[in-house]
């Protein structure tokens, strides 16, 4: 049995620590270039700590501190801030990522956006729930979210704007709450996109690939094609992974 209410109070502390965290951060790059926060290692210990009670018994697989093996056939996917440079520019474009699968099947995931104080969560209990502010207004052109290095190769397709916020969790939380018609990833780590996966799925999004066409957006489909281009989009939308491609 998943504990979906602690493991949902857990997230909503580390969602708080992320923002009282933030004005005493220390930041250093990573052995891959990667930037790294104070905030980040205190996120992640939280985290850690927390499930190694609720879940004893699960593997763990988090961004800062790799793997640790478990006892039993459920694994956890942690990424404490997705998002890092972002978060230390002081932009609210961050997520907090938890994911626990058992196999293929994800049984519990949540995503914090600890800016606006809002958080998707997904369980088999009770599907996808949404708490995020929306606008009050809909957008009059389509927004295509991309990777950084992406935004100034794509020319926009007719009706749409190209940008990036700087992390993969964020771009796909807009997708799943219909605030934006498309998101292109490029060389993702599980960690970036596990927690969105039953989420995606659940909101009618279908995942698009340049060899192997149109998939299902789940933890299979996944395997050995993070480093690819993917592009998420939902099945009836007006956008096709083609018309990106030939924008780029």
């Amino acid at each position: 049995m998943i504990p979906v209410q602690a493991l949902g109070e857990l997230m909503l502390e580390a969602a708080r620590l992320c923002r009282d965290s933030f004005a005493g951060a220390l930041s250093y790059r990573k052995s891959d270039g990667s930037l790294c926060t104070t905030a980040d290692e205190v996120v992640e210990h939280h985290l850690l700590e927390g499930l190694k009670t609720l879940l004893p018994g699960a593997g763990i697989c988090s961004e800062e501190s790799g793997l640790f093996a478990g006892e039993e056939d459920l694994w956890i996917y942690v990424d404490p801030i997705d998002g890092t440079e972002s978060y230390f520019a002081g932009l609210p474009t961050y997520a907090v990522c938890l994911a626990v699968f058992q196999g293929e099947e994800c049984l519990y995931s949540r995503v914090e956006l600890p800016a606006i104080h809002g958080f998707l969560e997904f369980s088999v209990e009770n599907g996808l729930v949404i708490q995020a502010p929306t606008p009050i207004r809909a957008r009059e052109t389509g927004l295509i979210l991309v990777p950084a290095d992406f935004q100034k190769r794509i020319l926009a397709p007719q009706g749409f704007k190209v940008r990036g916020l700087g992390s993969i969790a964020f771009h796909l939380t807009l997708l799943v709450r219909g605030l934006s018609s498309g998101v292109l990833i490029d060389s993702a780590k599980i960690w970036d996109v596990a927690a969105l996966l039953p989420m995606l799925k659940d909101a009618g999004i279908q995942m698009h690939t340049i060899h192997d066409g149109v998939l299902q957006p789940d933890l299979e489909s996944l395997h050995n094609r993070l480093q690819d281009l993917l592009f998420f989009a939902p099945g009836n939308g007006p956008l096709k992974f083609g018309d990106i491609l030939d924008q780029i």
